[in-house]
């Protein structure tokens, strides 16, 4: 009983601070500079006497959702940048640490039955907790404060419910309360209402399964709140190309494809800051992306439509392809990167400097179409 009070007021405490951290930045969301030049150095003077908590505040306010190693990747980006990441939907991912794990790639997709979860878990929250004192992340404590929406499949055979339940786990472990999916009979796929999609326990391109059930627009409603119906339907020409390179650190532009696709409903066009954002990251291969790399726009009909009604960009960064990953999967296991899973990590600060400059992002002229291949319906 103890235990659960003690559980009880750490939840309260956090649901306090964050409150307090995200009226904040909503007050500091147009001083970025102050928020990405403190990040790293919290205690100088400069940052008390001219910025004083917007450090806090980078990237600016948004939420996110991914699939597969995208799935991966957002629930890493939930515990890297909690404190501005204000909910997040993750599908058939895995948590924050599986890196750490024994044979990770096939523990945190296909592991063996037999496969100790608790004690995976108790270990893959010791490595978040270190992250956290090592200051490598936004404090831990907002995690209790934010609204998750998990998915899983029950003939997903590319990552197991099991796997999406040590999630589930985590989120709870650190105060969270996630809603959660795991009785739709679907493949490893995005799960969409709509006779265009394959069959639900398909597996294969272009992994986006009618289970007559509205993911989109599931996952938006938990981790947004309360939404304007869907448009009747998004504007193609919303669709815009941006120029990454710019926010990719140096050394670090083989993990990034040149591309982002920012949808900008036509009431934000003039002005970003007045509305919300949410970044989706994709699968590896084909998951989430069209065959030429641009974001399958019926597909994610539902997402774009509600972006239209509710004034959400939507951002789809988009990672690259490389002779160790030729599938295009975001470094969710750290290849190459120890800082992968933290704000110095090339592909979070990639994403995050893009979130942070958006309204001058899509203002620079977009790469060679031979970079970035237009959406062709």
């Amino acid at each position: 009983a103890t235990v659960s009070v003690l559980y009880w007021l750490r939840g309260m405490l956090a649901l306090l601070v964050s409150a307090v951290v995200s009226g904040l930045c909503r007050d500091c969301n147009k001083n970025t500079a102050c928020a990405q030049s403190c990040r790293l150095d919290r205690d100088s003077q400069h940052c008390r006497d001219d910025c004083g908590e917007c450090f806090r505040c980078w990237p600016p306010l948004h939420t996110i959702s991914g699939i597969s190693s995208g799935g991966s990747m957002a629930a890493l980006h939930s515990v890297v940048y909690s404190a501005s990441c204000e909910g997040c939907g993750v599908v058939a991912g895995s948590p924050y640490g599986c890196n750490t794990l024994h044979d990770k790639k096939r523990t945190c997709g296909t592991p063996q039955k037999e496969f100790n979860w608790t004690a995976a878990g108790e270990q893959m929250q010791q490595y978040l907790l270190q992250r956290d004192a090592d200051n490598y992340i936004d404090p831990v404590g907002h995690l209790a404060a934010r609204p998750y929406w998990l998915f899983s499949g029950t003939e997903d055979t590319v990552v197991y419910t099991n796997v999406m339940k040590a999630c589930n786990a985590q989120y709870k472990a650190n105060g969270g309360s996630p809603a959660v999916e795991f009785s739709i009979p679907s493949e490893h796929a995005w799960v969409v209402n709509d006779t265009r999609g394959a069959a639900c326990n398909h597996l294969g391109p272009p992994y986006l399964n009618n289970c007559e059930y509205d993911m989109s627009g599931t996952m938006l409603h938990h981790i947004k709140g309360p939404l304007k119906p869907p448009a009747h339907e998004a504007s193609l020409p919303n669709l815009t190309t941006v120029d990454i390179r710019p926010y990719v650190p140096s050394g670090a532009e083989q993990l990034m494809s040149p591309c982002a696709y920012v949808f900008v409903p036509t009431a934000c066009k003039h002005s970003i800051a007045a509305c919300s954002i949410h970044v989706h990251y994709h699968g590896c291969g084909a998951i989430g992306r069209a065959p030429w790399g641009t974001p399958m726009t019926w597909a994610y009909g539902s997402l774009e439509t509600i972006a239209e009604a509710n004034n959400m960009v939507v951002i789809y960064p988009q990672s690259a392809s490389t002779a160790w990953n030729p599938s295009s999967c975001w470094n969710w296991w750290g290849e190459g990167d120890p800082d992968f899973d933290t704000q110095d990590g090339a592909q979070f600060a990639s994403v995050a400097g893009l979130l942070g400059d958006l309204e001058n992002a899509l203002k620079i002229p977009a790469p060679p179409e031979r970079l970035c291949p237009q959406y062709q319906p």
